[in-house]
């Protein structure tokens, strides 16, 4: 049964995290995204907690998403609760999920 809020599309792209507070970058790939997460696929996740930002390209901006990891698959990737997101994140969350639930119909 699904435990989510909210309804993840298959989205796939480059992305760059980095722990809150912290100028070095990761990188990875999204796999998935969510008005309330997102899945980035690495081979060495955060531990459950850390607060991290995740930023990709999409629609040609910068996409910037505070987040919480919740979930973490040892070399392969991890769950990100968005946190604490701005009006202009979520304004840009919620268009670009709504374009992927589009291309999903």
């Amino acid at each position: 049964m699904e435990k989510r809020p909210a309804t993840r599309y298959d989205f796939r792209c480059e992305a760059e995290f980095c722990k809150r507070g912290s100028s070095a970058t990761f990188h990875g790939f999204l796999s998935d995204i969510s008005l309330t997460g997102c899945y980035m696929e690495i081979m060495t996740p955060e531990p459950v907690g850390t607060n991290v930002e995740i930023l990709f390209q999409a629609n040609g901006a910068l996409v910037r998403l505070p987040g919480v990891v919740r979930v973490v698959h040892p070399s392969m990737g991890m769950g990100i609760e968005f946190a604490q997101l701005s009006p202009e994140s979520a304004q840009a969350l919620h268009g670009l999920v709504k374009a992927q639930a589009a291309g999903a119909s």
